[in-house]
């Protein structure tokens, strides 16, 4: 990480020192506005003169340094391109910054050029994306399937701090490997038995109607109980909706979400923070504009070392699937609350699964302009019920959470389409 965050500062400097300076100012940079030097239609400009304004109890100066700006930069360009360029020099000049001995034709700089070549390349495509999903649990697996079929034509990152994307849809309730426990007995042991050869407790997937109905579409087998379906192995519906593909006479249809062109899953990798902009335009003045990215690793490290920097990822749309509460859980939830964008979040209700899964559908929604929130994220927020292991509900959730995001994204790409039009008259 050092290696491709440390020239941060440098580029910064050099741009400072390159600039050109104001006849009588030194130290001010002789810019475009800053809103038209961005190509951002989201500052408003007296969100710009507030933030010349002096701090409160400061005293007034008249130093070279008074009203000091830097020259605008959009947050994805400077990241991505100082990652992209270290990666390069790395894959092009291996053996001459002694990272590898080998000839320059050996199998492990083959291997090294393979995977940083595709890996950075796909940073530099989605560094500016349509919609970023944070969470491939159930929720954030089912969203991203969902709106990668609705638009095909839109990037869509699905982030995931795991490596292994799935989130608890692999297990079920107590380290079980089913979503839903079905017991019939007093005791595991009796339970087990009574349900031979198929003991419903530790080794099936049982989903409520009517969430049966996506796996009808994924064509992952089922055994119909009545009100519920059960699956074989919880493990079988999460892996189908991440890999499984179809194959229609001699064309191999890319339907399932790992296979999409249009979504790229960067796992391994938390969201620490979100970017939010002021945007005139929508209630409360602010707008969610993307993510603050990290490997998960260093978040979790934070404080045991020196301040490791972080990566973007800008969006027009946010889906929050981060989960009820825990180390990574409910992250947007708590941050939008810590900045005021929510009031305080009363946090996740006693279990009733009943009640639970209706509303985590019903509820599924854009809770503050630019970021959807779906799955359990939404119990944090509403202080609706905790529903166990029933996974139903999550799958919805996150279908549904697609279709308001490609509502949001539709609106705001008409939005920059009706702008783009009134520029292009005005000078006309």
């Amino acid at each position: 990480m050092a290696l491709f965050m440390n020239t941060s500062r440098a580029t910064g400097a050099a741009t400072r020192r390159s600039a050109a300076v104001a006849p009588g100012r030194p130290g001010r940079v002789v810019r475009a506005p800053r809103a038209q030097a961005m190509g951002n239609d989201d500052v408003p400009k007296q969100a710009v003169a507030g933030m010349d304004r002096a701090i409160a109890g400061m005293p007034n100066t008249t130093t070279p340094f008074d009203d000091y700006e830097f020259a605008p930069i959009r947050e994805a360009t400077m990241y991505v391109y100082q990652i992209f360029n270290h990666v390069r020099s790395f894959v092009a000049r291996p053996c001459e910054i002694g990272l590898l001995v080998d000839s320059p034709d050996s199998v492990s700089m083959q291997v090294s050029r393979a995977m940083t070549r595709r890996y950075f390349a796909d940073m530099d495509k989605f560094a500016e994306s349509d919609v970023v999903i944070i969470g491939a649990g159930s929720a954030g697996l089912a969203c991203a399937y969902e709106l990668g079929k609705l638009r095909p034509d839109a990037k869509i990152a699905l982030i995931e701090q795991s490596v292994s994307p799935g989130g608890g849809a692999w297990l079920g309730g107590q380290l079980f490997s089913a979503m839903v426990r079905m017991c019939c007995g007093a005791n595991l042991v009796s339970c087990c038995l009574s349900c031979w050869p198929w003991p419903r407790c530790c080794s099936i997937d049982v989903i409520r109607k009517p969430a049966h109905e996506l796996l009808d579409e994924l064509k992952v087998p089922y055994e119909d109980d009545g009100d519920y379906v059960v699956v074989k192995h919880a493990a079988l519906m999460t892996s189908t909706l991440m890999s499984k593909q179809e194959k229609t006479s001699a064309v191999m249809s890319k339907n399932q979400v790992l296979a999409m062109p249009n979504v790229k899953l960067f796992n391994a990798t938390a969201a620490e923070d979100l970017i939010v902009r002021p945007d005139a335009s929508v209630a409360g003045g602010k707008r969610v504009a993307g993510v603050v990215t990290n490997w998960t690793l260093v978040s979790l490290h934070h404080g045991t070392q020196s301040c490791m920097d972080p990566n973007v990822v800008e969006s027009s749309v946010i889906v929050s699937c981060c989960g009820h509460d825990g180390p990574m859980g409910a992250h947007s939830v708590k941050r939008l609350a810590s900045m005021g964008m929510l009031p305080e979040i009363p946090g996740m209700s006693a279990l009733d699964m009943n009640q639970a899964e209706d509303a985590i559908v019903a509820n599924t929604r854009e809770i503050v302009p630019g970021l959807v929130l779906a799955g359990m994220e939404l119990s944090e927020a509403d202080g609706s019920p905790r529903m166990g292991p029933t996974f139903g509900a999550m799958f919805v959730s996150g279908q549904k959470a697609a279709h308001v995001a490609a509502d949001a994204l539709r609106k705001r790409e008409a939005a920059a389409a009706a702008k783009r039009v009134s520029e292009l008259a005005a000078t006309a």
